[in-house]
């Protein structure tokens, strides 16, 4: 775990950053993809436009006169004549298939409609190395949802910087989804942010932001890292609530690491905020946390009360969520993607993640401000 550094130290960022010695025995770049998951029903879309990889007149075959677009790109720069006003959806039915584009929305309240992760793919591998910054390898804006699909960046773990997913959209909603990556697979930067039923994987500080995100029911998987180096979920100058969750034995004991360890900053010792109560397992164990002013084992319930789900996802969160029309629960299944292990696995409701990769029993973390109990994968 971390605090501190990075550009975005200003600001509140809402990730904890786990610092996860990673054991012996992790698994090679050879993992299974994810299994496709079943498409769940979503309301009825007046206004929406099918994505296939399909050439346009046989995409169009069997659904009368709807517009029908080979790739995400075409039918987004359509946008303005199918739908001319903003207040409506945008709705994207994206067919099973794999499709190799940027992807970058401008529009609001647009929705991506897939048919399951592991089936419906939007990929690239544009990342730092390549001479794309962050900012500019994916990107989505205000009223985004998703639902049903992967979001994956190929660039690997010598990549170094290369966002699958870049979010400055306010009332962001991603259900039943896969965001794959190694370096900052998920950039959260703005706004408020729900993810539900979803995984993210990643290597280094690959969830991090200034959004006010909800995760719940969520799996972070943390990938093979390059040799020698250790695995990170990022956060600076943030609140973390850590609760009822199983901390497996990869957990170094200091729980927390700063940014640079030979200048560690006021803003890492006392500006943040990491909180524990409640947990189980050989991680678990707080009597060699470091000593930061920000770092707490709460044992009173009372007290975590005001840190917790139901305390901190906000009403108006609450209300866009069930606007969506994206179901509360989930029953997807998932399996690895490539660079990582571990079975199929299902989380019960008002559950999050975090699951460290290796050929060991794989532990479990909680991943930002706002997570309810976490399982043990």
């Amino acid at each position: 775990m971390s605090g501190g550094g990075r550009s975005s130290l200003a600001l509140v960022a809402f990730l904890s950053v786990l610092m996860l010695h990673m054991a012996a025995g992790i698994s090679g770049a050879g993992g299974k993809r994810p299994v496709p998951t079943a498409a769940r029903p979503w309301p009825p879309a007046p206004h929406a436009v099918v994505v296939s990889p399909q050439k346009p007149d046989e995409c169009r075959r069997g659904r009368g006169a709807a517009e029908c677009y080979t790739s995400i790109g075409k039918a987004l720069a359509e946008a303005g004549r199918l739908v001319p006003k903003v207040k409506h959806r945008f709705v994207l039915l994206i067919k099973t298939g794999e499709y190799r584009e940027q992807v970058n929305i401008t529009r609001r309240n647009v929705v991506l409609l897939g048919e399951g992760r592991g089936n419906t793919i939007i990929t690239g591998n544009l990342s730092n190395l390549t001479g794309t910054g962050m900012y500019m390898t994916a990107t989505v804006t205000d009223g985004f949802l998703a639902q049903n699909l992967t979001i994956r960046n190929e660039a690997g773990p010598r990549g170094k910087q290369a966002v699958a997913l870049r979010s400055n959209s306010n009332r962001t909603v991603v259900f039943g989804c896969s965001i794959e990556g190694y370096e900052d697979t998920l950039y959260a930067e703005n706004g408020a942010q729900v993810y539900l039923d979803t995984d993210i994987y990643g290597t280094v500080d690959f969830v991090f932001g200034n959004a006010r995100a909800v995760f719940q029911r969520c799996r972070i998987r943390v990938r093979e890292p390059l040799p020698g180096k250790h695995n990170v979920i990022s956060a600076q100058g943030c609140k973390v609530q850590q609760q009822d969750s199983e901390l497996g034995a990869v957990v170094h004991a200091d729980g927390w690491v700063p940014w640079d360890k030979n200048h560690v900053i006021k803003e890492t010792t006392e500006s943040v905020k990491y909180l524990e109560f409640n947990n189980t397992g050989p991680g678990a164990d707080t009597s060699r946390r470091v000593n930061w002013t920000g770092v707490q084992v709460i044992h009173d319930a009372a007290q975590v009360a005001k840190y917790s789900i139901d305390g901190a996802y906000k009403p108006s969160e609450q209300a866009h969520v069930e606007k969506s029309g994206f179901p509360s629960r989930s029953r997807t299944t998932t399996r690895s993607p490539a660079g990582s292990s571990g079975s199929g696995s299902s989380l019960p409701a008002a559950s999050a993640s975090i699951v460290v990769v290796d050929r060991h029993p794989l532990a479990s973390l909680p991943a930002c401000y706002y997570l309810s109990a976490c399982l043990l994968l």
